[in-house]
């Protein structure tokens, strides 16, 4: 009861920074669901799932993924003292994702023709960016960063390796966006992801708890 209540006053507040027609777009949209928004706030209270966004945040600075693939430099990691088990547990989840991306490329059929082979080329469909206030806001997510992360959690990679992947978005933090993508889930994500334009997710954050809270989610 606590979590709806905050989350209604957050709600509230928004009004008097967005305009009725602004909001009454969003309420199309795809809200979360109480069970969605529970395991999002069960994660962000978890205290392993803490751990691994801040080795995944540890990790930002040695992942790029603009090209063909996502390129980790595990060599720089390991020479700046990161552990190594932690360096070669999300090594290995870069290099199962991106095993993926080479066979999905070496095929044609139409299944493969959208959202895999636009992130399997440098052409990223879709915004890579974060819009809002302080109350609330719009975290963008390129076609290219969309296909990868539904690869990763495919394949049952961390969430350090997802987190690592996702720079934080102006004031947001990776660690917010990256438990809203757990919470949600790969056939979620992917259902949003279909066109092939990246989705985005909107974000409240409770002016008394300072926490922030994802909403709905959408196709760009």
């Amino acid at each position: 009861m606590k979590k709806i209540f905050l989350t209604m006053l957050a709600v509230i507040i928004s009004f008097t920074v967005v305009s009725p027609q602004t909001f009454a777009a969003e309420q199309e949209q795809q809200m979360l669901t109480e069970e969605q928004s529970a395991e999002i706030e069960r994660l962000l209270n978890d205290e392993d799932f803490q751990q691994e966004i801040e080795n995944g945040m540890l990790l930002q600075s040695y992942v790029t993924d603009t090209g063909e693939f996502i390129v980790f430099d595990h060599v720089k990691a390991l020479e700046d003292g990161i552990d190594p088990t932690l360096v070669n547990e999300v090594k290995a989840d870069y290099d199962k994702t991106n095993a993926y991306f080479a066979e999905q490329s070496m095929k044609s059929s139409l299944e493969t023709a959208g959202l895999f082979k636009a992130a399997a080329k440098a052409n990223c469909s879709g915004a890579q960016k974060y819009v809002g206030n302080i109350v609330s806001g719009t975290a963008y997510i390129d076609s290219c960063k969309t296909a990868r992360i539904i690869s990763l959690m495919n394949g049952g990679a961390s969430a350090t390796a997802l987190v690592a992947l996702i720079p934080s978005p102006g004031t947001v933090p990776a660690g917010i966006i990256g438990a809203a993508i757990f919470g949600l889930g790969s056939a979620v994500i992917s259902y949003n992801a279909a066109n092939g334009t990246g989705i985005k997710i909107k974000l409240l954050r409770n002016p008394i708890t300072k926490k922030t809270y994802p909403y709905w989610i959408k196709p760009q």
